[in-house]
């Protein structure tokens, strides 16, 4: 997954050892009040057999099966269609084209479905419980020393009255010697001829038994069979000459040769005793469907239930692009599998020369790909080219940790090849595995290690994807499962698709937008998914990339100010799709807010004012030129520079006349939005709702299209749509259906909504679109559409969702902030009716050039009160490091009766402000200065009114503990470890549990103000109860930190030290997520003064 793991400014090598992985996963240096860690790679497991396909992401190897939505796809045993893509081409030809460089192909966007590496088959039998078809042998034993078993074979020729021959037995690889037999009608019939088992004359001695047509009325060909004896007899003889029916009996018993011959019956005699087992054959199960398909973040895992067979895969892809599964069986088996070289279309491709061998002594299969194609280079007009296949010379290799057995291959065409392998499948596990790469040697060294050691390579992934949502986004959590879930889908499904090429024109990291036909970063998705990683804690790992990426351009790819939709190594797609590219300026702009990172701004700058410096900003995002100016001024540009920026709406006449012409004050809409037959209102109106520049009260009126009681508007079952539902008749049919609701659309809609502060309906829309078009029954997805039928369309696993989670941080959070000139942090928050609660943690990080990252902590909640027509809100802040706090809440549309605010800083100094009403329905207060940096506290105390919609209101009730009328000396109910600080004297102020401390310092100040001393120790001892001290022996606790990574010990190890060693390590109170200091692990061994109070 080394999508995930390159710092911004990192240039590693493609191929990186595990190790060095860990070692990056050094991470910032936590501080503030980061979050709990968790495992969000368990948290965000979902079942997705029946649903979604398959999808892994590496950063150049990828993993991918075939399916729609809410079907089964052809997902199956092994591995379907892993694949690389390092952006060198587009599709599938690498070609030169003056228009568009070298690698641009419209062809081959899916050429994923023609890599087909290792399909699996599960050889069964009568050991997994798998019924055979009936298949039996008709077995004796040679009287020749060595008990060679023999059984009837039929004649390699077809003919009938052929010779029945006495051969080794060997029917699994022998269908000649496969029979069935019917005791009714008493036909022994051949699988391999399907004729029966004849003697010419059954009532007499030394008659050879032959082949023949298959009669149950024939006399000649009925046999009854005795299980008891081994007697093989003719049902019928010629009783009118006095004869009866003869046995089967080996004609020389030394040897076989003779083949088979009737005799009189004599159950002694051996050569008479047979035996009919069955034939044990193997029984195929071809590419079996999963049971259960579980998709996570850093893994997939499969189980298949075959009988009495139970089969589980995980599937992973490593730091090292080795694309890899870990199979294991309950029951050992045997799986068969097959794959093939890579050959594109027969109409579009040219030639084929892959090269296909079995490398004995690395135990792989060794693949050189190539050919030549036809590339579609340019659209508009269109330009077809013979080109070389994008895979040309590159090597694949398809190895395992277990001996690669019955290998064979087969020459489809000419450079087409296929093979066939099989591998033992047993509880220790097999793993198979598939890389790509330009050069063998490196190919082969990177699968060896993951074959070798795959849980390595599957813990690597597991830590970095964990650590990435853990200490990388804004922490979140809401009483609504749902967002929660969709929030973090988003995120992982964001950060997968990372990439680092570090080669020609991909020298940046960053995000792209789909696995199929969307790699690369696409411009107008990024628009948005440049502020997404602008929230990120590592911003040049996560931010920069995604601005920087297109500078890297020449100019002469441009055209007009506008740079092409896609591009990759060598190339550019040479279309122009819009003037949306100046948006991303704001996004630079907010990642400098972010990071105050002024070689990353100058950088961008460069780039925006070389493309725009002849064309100026076209189209209408003015809110485009506005921060190109702000750029422009901080990066002390000459002032006619500045005032070029300022230039962009005066081309339209100014503001004033521009929202006049445009503004349709009979209806209040923004342009053209009469119902008339060939007149259809479109989401597009909303780009320019969701600029600074809009007035608020034209938006409030736009705001009615997105209202959710408004039935001709944009809020339909699944909202919102693209085109308003009175205009449904116009468009259906159009081409319009597939694409009636796009992330995108509904992304820049619900942004208009919260830039003008229209929170209810803001937050109806944003609800109802998350929880309508993101979750599919009760598991999150990232579709890339869907119908107008509401059914899901296209991408299965769409980054083209990213823009939701500004709509989640940035509107529902409502969070902003500034680094620049002590800093701003503001928040302001919309919680919705439906919830009681929001919490977050934002990562900060002041100073570029510091590992630190501060995370302020900001929990609103919504508490009930004896009269449900009132009810208070509170907003709690700590660990804000910059130098203005603004908090605007919003006031649930209720009167507010009553406002307060208080910070307590680190010196225990206590500040205490009213808020200001302000007209968005919102109530400010702020402070500055040390108080911004203190622990503050909001509260609302709020009362309905008749615009106050209480009905789906939810609150809670607050704990009593918490209630400021609670006596500050009284014992708190719950305890707290009896490792706390709170129970020693110690130099800091306060002590690590903030109940503990509040109500020590509310009796003794001094206590957070200059240090926690044996007075505030007794106090705590007094109100504050110690947990119990109890201890596993076997539990670990953090010893040291080795690099990036905890290295622990257990409670027994620690027992079995010097007093004097357990005195250190018990004095430690650092940890490592959720592995604590000694003190709190092994509180009996440490022998906790706080532990003789219970």
């Amino acid at each position: 997954m080394m999508s995930l793991l390159l710092a911004g400014a990192l240039v590693l090598s493609t191929f990186i050892r595990v190790s060095a992985v860990l070692d990056f996963l050094n991470l910032p240096n936590n501080v503030g009040s980061p979050p709990q860690y968790t495992d969000y790679c368990d948290m965000l497991s979902q079942e997705v057999q029946g649903k979604k396909h398959a999808f892994l992401a590496g950063n150049n190897a990828y993993y991918m099966s075939r399916g729609n939505w809410n079907t089964a796809s052809d997902e199956t045993i092994g591995l379907t269609h892993p694949f690389f893509n390092d952006l060198r081409s587009r599709g599938t030809g690498i070609v030169e084209h003056e228009n568009t460089g070298t690698g641009n192909d419209f062809w081959g966007w899916e050429f994923h479905k023609y890599v087909k590496v290792a399909r699996g088959t599960v050889i069964g039998g009568s050991h997994i419980g798998s019924p055979g078809d009936g298949s039996l042998v008709v077995r004796n034993t040679l009287e020749d020393g060595l008990d060679t078993e023999v059984c009837m074979t039929v004649p390699a020729e077809d003919n009938y009255g052929l010779d029945i021959t006495l051969e080794k037995c060997d029917a699994q690889n022998k269908i000649r010697q496969q029979w069935t037999y019917d005791s009714a009608t008493g036909l022994l019939q051949n699988k391999a001829r399907e004729h029966c088992l004849f003697a010419g004359r059954p009532d007499l001695a030394g008659q050879k038994l032959k082949q023949w047509g298959c009669d149950a009325s024939n006399q000649q060909m009925i046999w009854n069979f005795d299980e008891t004896t081994g007697v093989l007899r003719a049902r019928f003889g010629k009783p009118e000459f006095g004869n009866d029916g003869k046995c089967v009996a080996m004609m020389n018993p030394a040897d076989g040769s003779g083949g088979a011959i009737t005799d009189s019956c004599d159950t002694i005699i051996h050569k008479h005793t047979w035996d009919m087992p069955s034939a044990d054959l193997e029984v195929r199960h071809e590419a079996p469907l999963p049971t259960e398909m579980h998709w996570r973040p850093n893994k997939m895992v499969m189980q298949y239930h075959i009988f009495d067979a139970v089969i589980t895969e995980e599937k992973f892809i490593s730091n090292t692009d080795v694309v890899a599964t870990r199979m294991t069986s309950n029951i050992p088996i045997i799986v068969e599998f097959t794959g093939k070289t890579f050959a594109w279309i027969p109409s579009k491709t040219l030639s084929k020369n892959a090269t296909l061998s079995f490398d004995a002594a690395h135990n792989a299969v060794h693949v050189i790909e190539g050919g030549k194609v036809q590339a579609k280079v340019e659209e508009n007009p269109s330009v077809i080219k013979d080109a070389k296949l994008m895979y040309e010379g590159m090597s694949t290799i398809v190895q395992s940790d277990r001996p690669i057995q019955n290998y064979t291959q087969e020459q489809l065409d000419v450079g087409e090849h296929s093979y066939t392998f099989r591998l033992d499948v047993d509880a220790l596990g097999t793993t198979l595995a598939w890389v790509m790469h330009d050069d063998f040697a490196t190919a082969l060294s990177a699968i060896n290690s993951v074959v070798t050691d795959p849980t390595s390579y599957i813990d690597a992934n597991t830590k970095v994807m964990n650590d990435l949502l853990n200490y990388n986004v804004p922490y979140f959590r809401s009483d609504d499962p749902d967002i929660v879930q969709v929030y973090y889908f988003l995120w992982a499904i964001h950060l997968l698709y990372y990439r680092h090429v570090g080669a020609d024109q991909e020298v940046h990291r960053h995000t792209q937008s789909a696995v199929n036909n969307f790699l690369g970063l696409h411009n107008w998705d990024a628009v948005f998914q440049t502020s997404v990683g602008a929230w990120t804690a590592d911003l040049p790992g996560f931010a920069y990339g995604n601005i920087l990426l297109w500078s890297e351009l020449p100019i002469r790819a441009t055209y007009n100010g506008m740079v092409p939709d896609n591009m990759g190594r060598t190339w550019n797609s040479g279309l122009f799709g819009g003037n949306h590219h100046a948006d991303h300026a704001c996004s630079a702009w907010q990642i400098y807010q972010h990071s105050g990172d002024t070689a990353f701004l100058a950088q961008a700058y460069d780039f925006f004012h070389a493309l725009f410096q002849s064309s100026g900003v076209l189209g209408e995002s003015f809110d485009a030129s506005i921060c190109l100016g702000e750029i422009a001024t901080e990066l002390h540009r000459p002032q006619a520079e500045i005032d070029f920026w300022a230039e962009h709406m005066t081309r339209y006449g100014g503001l004033d006349k521009y929202v006049q012409n445009r503004w349709d004050t009979e209806r209040s809409c923004w342009m053209h939005c009469e119902d008339t037959p060939d007149n259809t209102y479109s989401w597009g109106v909303f780009g320019a709702v969701g600029q600074s520049w809009f007035p608020e009260e034209y938006a409030v009126a736009m705001g009615k299209w997105l209202a959710k009681d408004n039935p001709d508007g944009f809020y339909s079952t699944v909202p919102l749509t693209n085109t308003p539902v009175r205009d449904w008749p116009k468009v259906i049919g159009s081409g319009w259906d597939n694409f009636s609701i796009t992330p995108d659309t509904n992304f820049f809609m619900l942004k208009a909504m919260w830039q003008h502060d229209v929170t209810e309906i803001a937050l109806d829309a944003t609800l109802g679109h998350l929880k309508e078009y993101n979750m599919l029954g009760s598991i999150p997805c990232a579709p890339e559409a869907r119908k107008y039928t509401f059914d899901l369309f296209g991408d299965q696993y769409s980054n083209f969702n990213a823009g939701k989670i500004l709509n989640i941080v940035e509107g529902i959070g409502g969070f902003e902030y500034s680094v620049q000139d002590g800093g701003t942090f503001t928040q302001r928050p919309s919680l919705p009716l439906e919830w009681d609660h929001m919490e977050w943690r934002i990562p900060v990080r002041v100073d570029p050039s510091s590992a630190d990252v501060d995370w302020v902590h900001v929990r609103e909640d919504r508490y009930c009160t004896s009269d449900p027509q009132v009810w208070t809100k509170e907003i709690h802040v700590e660990s804000n490091p910059l130098g203005l706090l603004a908090l605007e809440p919003w006031t649930d549309g209720a009167t507010v009766i009553e406002t307060a605010a208080t910070s307590v800083t680190a010196k225990g100094q206590l500040y205490t402000l009213a808020g200001t009403p302000m007209s968005s329905g919102r109530v400010r207060f702020a402070f500055s200065g040390e108080a911004a940096k203190g622990r503050v506290i909001v509260s609302m105390r709020l009362q309905a009114n008749a615009a106050t919609n209480v009905s789906t209101m939810k609150c809670s009730i607050k704990e009593a503990s918490s209630s400021p009328s609670s006596s500050p000396s009284s014992k708190i109910s719950s305890c707290i470890p009896a490792g706390s600080n709170c129970f020693i004297k110690h130099k800091e102020t306060g002590c690590n549990d903030e109940s503990c401390e509040q109500h020590v310092c509310g009796v003794l100040k001094k206590c957070c103000r200059k240090k926690w001393h044996g007075k505030c120790k007794k106090k705590a001892e007094k109100v504050c109860t110690p947990c119990d001290c109890i201890e596993d022996p076997k539990k670990l606790f953090l010893f040291r930190m080795k690099g990036s990574r905890p290295v622990t010990k257990t409670c027994e190890w620690l027992e079995d030290q010097s007093a004097k060693k357990r005195k250190r390590f018990c004095n430690i109170f650092h940890s490592f997520g959720e592995i604590q200091a000694a003190r709190f692990m092994c509180s009996v061994t440490c022998k906790l003064e706080a532990c003789a109070q219970n």
